[in-house]
């Protein structure tokens, strides 16, 4: 009786959980870009520095 009662509530359901599933989905591709943009800038930046710090040295 219950397990009946739960798999319709399911299939009700699914439809949101699709939706809520595809909008993690986009949030984690979002996240995911971000940080390796942040990842990239921190490299450049990193790398910027270093080669200010050589010139520095050579002068």
């Amino acid at each position: 009786m219950l397990e009946g009662c739960w798999r319709n509530k399911s299939k009700e359901n699914h439809m949101y959980y699709d939706v809520g599933y595809l909008i993690i989905s986009i949030i984690e591709g979002f996240v995911g870009l971000v940080v390796n943009a942040l990842r990239g800038g921190f490299n450049l930046l990193s790398v910027g520095w270093f080669f200010c710090k050589q010139s520095a040295q050579m002068q």
